[in-house]
């Protein structure tokens, strides 16, 4: 299982988790603003860019076609909790894998747990 801990650099959001002292993830919000701040930024988004998904510019707001597919694959009995999640991950992306489920469906719950956390 992963565990939310505090970071000691801002390099630790790069380290492979398997090079992490422990299973940890990270969960900040950047409040303010230094030179520092700004590397990490663009360091950040072009990892991102290489090895994620970067969304620019706005996501628009779902249509009634995709409000009756979600309603259609996931029901509308959400639950915030990992349990749920993994479930309807399984059904919704049907391509991940039970650890790419299941590392979801925690970060997911740890992140409404730990609430908001600043550098």
């Amino acid at each position: 299982m992963l565990e939310h801990k505090k970071i000691r650099s801002l390099d630790d959001y790069f380290a492979d988790l398997n090079g992490r002292q422990s299973r940890e993830v990270y969960f900040y919000r950047i409040n303010g603003y230094t030179e520092k701040i700004g590397d990490f930024i663009k360091k950040y988004y072009d990892t991102a860019r290489r090895a994620g998904v970067v969304i620019e510019g706005k996501i628009p707001n779902p249509d009634e076609k995709n409000l009756a597919y979600y309603s259609e694959i996931m029901g509308m009995d959400f639950q915030m909790n990992p349990a749920f999640i993994e479930t309807a991950l399984k059904k919704w992306l049907p391509r991940m894998n039970s650890f790419q489920r299941k590392a979801s469906a925690h970060e997911r719950s740890a992140k409404t747990e730990c609430g908001r956390f600043d550098l």
